[in-house]
């Protein structure tokens, strides 16, 4: 876990981008905040469908065209799927389950793709058909996850690949 714990520490990389109080989020079996002081456990689930309500306002206020869940493995869409589709309807909104079968399987993971339209949807899957991925770079899907070339510094899956590493 200690090693686990200095890689996830992500948000030095970006130029000190980190949460107020020098806390930082990471992934691992468990989520963890880690705070100068202290480290306490999150509950995964609870952190799942957190980040998928949060972007579900995103997206359904119009901040963001399109959003990526954080990385699922089949287990954590056993946990959470179920909750996480209903949030994203609740809101409004289209969701789709992107299996990344252009991964090897055994680094394989899934994320939900959620947006407020379908022409908006089929632009992501087009730039999927065309061989980017958001597992290898955000930079293609910069237009349709509304981020902004200019200022990007670190942004969604970025963050998380040490974690999920490609081969």
């Amino acid at each position: 876990m200690e090693k686990a714990a200095e890689k996830a520490v992500f948000y030095q990389n970006a130029g000190e981008k980190r949460l107020p109080g020098g806390n930082y989020v990471m992934m691992n079996e468990k989520y963890r905040l880690k705070d100068r002081e202290k480290e306490t456990d999150m509950d995964k689930k609870a952190f799942i469908l957190g980040m998928i309500t949060a972007f579900s306002e995103c997206v359904a206020g119009g901040a963001k065209k399109l959003a990526l869940s954080p990385p699922l493995t089949k287990e954590d869409l056993e946990a959470a799927g179920e909750e996480a589709y209903t949030i994203i309807r609740k809101h409004g909104l289209i969701v789709y389950l992107e299996e990344n079968r252009d991964l090897p399987e055994a680094e394989r993971f899934n994320w939900l793709v959620i947006t407020a339209k379908e022409p908006v949807l089929e632009a992501y899957q087009k730039l999927r058909r065309a061989g980017f991925s958001p597992a290898r770079s955000l930079a293609p899907f910069y237009e349709v996850l509304s981020y902004d070339p200019e200022n990007a510094v670190f942004t969604g899956y970025d963050a998380y690949k040490d974690y999920f590493p490609l081969t």
